[in-house]
């Protein structure tokens, strides 16, 4: 969160939060249509595991996004636009 504060300006942090949006949704209708195409807990297993690690990245990706939004509204003497 810091580091995406320090790193980017509000408005492309915005614009990111937009596109990881798509992004999440995308990831998460992948991993359920890989979970419909398998018949058994063994069959597609790695692909069900990518499926688990894009959700887990895309939402990890977001809280960060809006926590550098939070920093550049509390904290804005630590933010890109302040340096």
């Amino acid at each position: 969160m810091k580091l995406l504060a320090r790193t980017m300006t509000r408005d492309a942090i915005e614009a990111a939060l937009g596109y990881s949006a798509d992004k999440a949704k995308q990831a998460g209708l992948y991993h359920l249509r890989t979970i419909q195409k398998s018949g058994s807990n063994l069959a597609n297993s790695s692909q069900r595991a990518k499926g688990v690690n894009a959700v887990a990245h895309m939402g990890e990706y977001r809280i960060a996004l809006r926590g550098a939004l939070e920093i550049y509204d509390l904290f804005p003497e630590h933010t890109l636009e302040a340096l």
